[in-house]
C-alpha cells in the first residue's frame, strides 16, 4: 500500500509540472494555440513540398518552422527573414490561380485569403517585437477557412505567456 501510496504521488507531481502541449512555442514568450484536433508535425519531405509549391511566385524567403495537422487542414508557420512588412504586404499567392477575397492590414498585421476551384487559403503575417510570424493555412472547406482562419480567430491564437 506504501509503495502504490507512493507511486500515486510521484505521478501526481510530475502531472503538475509537465509542459502545456496545448501551444506552440514560437520565440521568446510567444506562443501559437493549438486547438483540440490539432498536432504539430514534423516536417516532412511532403509538408515541405505543399509549403513551397504554395509560396512558389513569393520573392520573400519564409523559411519553415512548424507544421500542423487536422483531419481536414494544414496550418503552416513560417519565420520570414531579410524582408520587411511593408514588403510583406505587397507580396501575394496570385501565381496559383487564386482569387483574393479578403485583405485586411494594419501596422501590426496582415491578413488575406484566397481561394481557388478546390482550396481555401489563408495568410496571416504579425509583427511581433520587431520579429515577424507568418501563418499559412490549407483547407478544402469554405466553412473552415472563414471560422478559423479569419483574422481574429488567428490573432487569438498567438498569445505570450508574460500576459
Amino acid at each position: 500500500m506504501k509503495n502504490f501510496f507512493f507511486l500515486l504521488c510521484i505521478v501526481l507531481i510530475s502531472s503538475c509540472n509537465s509542459e502545456n502541449n496545448n501551444d506552440i512555442h514560437l520565440f521568446n514568450d510567444y506562443f501559437f494555440d493549438l486547438s483540440y484536433n490539432e498536432k504539430e508535425i514534423d516536417i516532412s519531405e511532403n509538408s515541405k513540398n505543399i509549403y513551397f509549391d504554395i509560396l512558389e511566385n513569393k520573392n520573400i524567403q519564409i523559411p519553415l518552422f512548424k507544421c500542423i495537422k487536422s483531419l481536414d487542414y494544414f496550418i503552416f508557420i513560417g519565420l520570414p527573414v531579410n524582408t520587411s512588412f511593408s514588403e510583406m504586404k505587397t507580396s501575394t499567392l496570385i501565381g496559383q490561380n487564386l482569387s483574393v477575397s479578403n485583405n485586411i492590414s494594419s501596422s501590426s498585421f496582415i491578413h488575406k485569403t484566397y481561394f481557388n476551384n478546390e482550396s481555401y487559403f489563408s495568410e496571416y503575417t504579425y509583427s511581433i517585437e520587431d520579429n515577424m510570424v507568418y501563418i499559412l493555412t490549407v483547407t478544402d472547406s469554405k466553412i473552415i477557412s472563414d471560422s478559423l482562419f479569419n483574422q481574429k480567430s488567428l490573432f487569438e491564437r498567438l498569445n505570450s505567456k508574460n500576459n
